[in-house]
């Protein structure tokens, strides 16, 4: 089974995107930790027992051309950039993908993180190369034995909606057949996500920039 796992905010200052969303929407992230050789840190906020926020930033101890980090800088605004699902099987998913129009897999792959107090955090990554439909096409997790992210984080809202726009309906479309996932997909001129948040005491509308940057691939 493929479930929505958590969301990527990609931001170019991690202190400041932390304080902007105390600040303005009452959700307090905690530090998430370092990835090390991909130029990033986060942060985290928990919403459900299951699905997590993770605000995504360039790491200033590691250096600025490395993984995640150009693009993060250049991003003209912040905002929503990538989304994950979780799966127990990604060699499943990975077979389910090779008669999706012939798209490059990148996976699973090992990959890992420093937590805020210096231990290490281990899961797998697969990546599916997504052509028009760029950071629309989740990525894919499977956190093995590892305990998940919310289990030391705090829920703080419900998720309320997820819809993606796109010009490209019929793509998306089998991208999301082939993950086992039913996601609301709308009809646009450019590629976007929305995501709304209900914290109780009030609603919270995140979305892409104006111009959705590029699907972050490992290189």
């Amino acid at each position: 089974m493929t479930e929505i796992d958590h969301f990527l905010y990609g931001t170019s200052d991690l202190d400041r995107a932390v304080a902007h969303f105390e600040n303005e929407t009452g959700l307090k992230a905690i530090a998430g930790g370092r990835h090390e050789n991909y130029g990033t840190r986060n942060a985290l906020i928990g919403l459900d027992q299951t699905t997590y926020f993770e605000i995504l930033a360039p790491d200033p101890e590691q250096a600025d051309n490395v993984g995640a980090s150009p693009m993060l800088r250049a991003l003209p605004e912040d905002g929503l950039i990538a989304w994950c699902a979780r799966s127990p099987d990604l060699e499943a998913l990975a077979k389910c993908h090779t008669t999706l129009d012939n798209r490059r897999r990148i996976g699973p792959t090992e990959w890992r993180r420093l937590r805020s107090d210096g231990e290490p955090i281990e899961w797998r990554l697969l990546h599916v190369e997504a052509g028009d439909i760029g950071a629309l096409q989740p990525f894919f997790i499977d956190w093995g034995d590892v305990a998940h992210p919310t289990a030391s984080l705090e829920p703080q809202g419900a998720l309320k909606k997820f819809h993606l726009e796109t010009p490209y309906r019929e793509s998306l479309s089998k991208a999301m057949h082939a993950a086992d996932l039913t996601i609301d997909i709308q009809d646009s001129e450019q590629n976007g996500m929305e995501l709304i948040i209900d914290t109780g005491s009030k609603t919270v509308t995140l979305r892409s920039p104006a111009q959705m940057p590029p699907q972050m691939l490992p290189e």
